[in-house]
């Protein structure tokens, strides 16, 4: 379930943020779309957690850039995470991706 609009600020950058254009969720992949700002191509270091509704956490593997286009000051970029083995997508309650939780249930 894509969440639209907002930044999310880079603990690293002062003045660079990532604006969240979508997220999309697979029992195999995570995938994230954002325009970045000011060189904040800092999703390849961040790992974003998929809480169940149990609690029990899934972190998938290192991101990989499938798309980067634009300049220094503006790109968009899309990156994909996959998981080692499939995840129940009923039983996926949120995403955390840079310390903001989106939750998947609706609510």
């Amino acid at each position: 379930m894509p969440r639209m609009g907002g930044p999310l600020p880079d603990p690293r950058w002062e003045n660079a943020a990532c604006h969240l254009k979508g997220i999309w969720l697979s029992p195999l992949s995570l995938s994230v779309r954002c325009r970045t700002v000011n060189g904040a191509s800092f999703l390849r270091s961040d790992r974003p957690v998929i809480t169940l509704l149990d609690g029990n956490r899934v972190e998938p593997g290192e991101g990989r850039l499938l798309v980067g286009e634009g300049t220094v000051e503006e790109t968009l970029e899309e990156w994909v995470w996959e998981f080692e083995s499939p995840v129940d997508l009923q039983k996926a309650a949120s995403v955390t991706l840079l310390r903001e939780t989106i939750s998947l249930s609706g609510n």
